[in-house]
């Protein structure tokens, strides 16, 4: 059982909203997400909220996946079970658009790893290369939290 309660506070310039999980409610979603994530490649994702400055998912990840870069979004990640190590930084090589502001590459030379344990909070500026490294026969399973960020014409993406 995740000891936890999440809520999601969206402010629309005219109406507030507030809406919460419950620790059980994101207990529950777990086997769906374990279930996709087995049949699929490894990650699977389910939406909580979404407005048009950020959205917020819950995401279930068994095995490591690619290299991605945001670039109009901040990720924040905050890990309720599991361990993982996230590598951000450097440079990604073999990049890919994945859609428009979602880019995606093989590996990420010179990145820094950070590990990634229940409670662990991590901030990912837009336009920064990230990796998450599941061991073998692990898991990890986080809330996702994207918050658009400001664009700034003079910056250019990270490859």
């Amino acid at each position: 059982m995740i000891p936890i309660a999440v809520a999601i506070f969206a402010c629309p310039a005219q109406e507030q909203t507030v809406q919460p999980f419950t620790g059980e409610e994101i207990v529950a979603m777990q086997p769906a997400l374990k279930a996709s994530a087995d049949a699929g490649n490894g990650t699977a994702t389910r939406l909580l909220v979404q407005q048009p400055d950020f959205y917020s998912s819950l995401i279930f990840r068994d095995k490591s996946g690619e290299v991605e870069i945001h670039q109009n979004f901040d990720e924040v990640m905050v890990v309720l079970e599991g361990n993982a190590t996230v590598k951000t930084g450097g440079t990604a090589e073999n990049v890919r658009p994945l859609r428009p502001g979602e880019l995606r590459g093989s590996s990420a030379t010179g990145a820094t790893p950070h590990a990634l344990s229940k409670g662990a909070v991590v901030h990912i500026e837009a336009n920064t290369p990230h990796q998450v490294f599941v061991p073998p026969d692990g898991h990890l399973l986080y809330i996702d939290v994207k918050i658009k960020h400001p664009v700034d014409s003079s910056q250019t993406p990270k490859p």
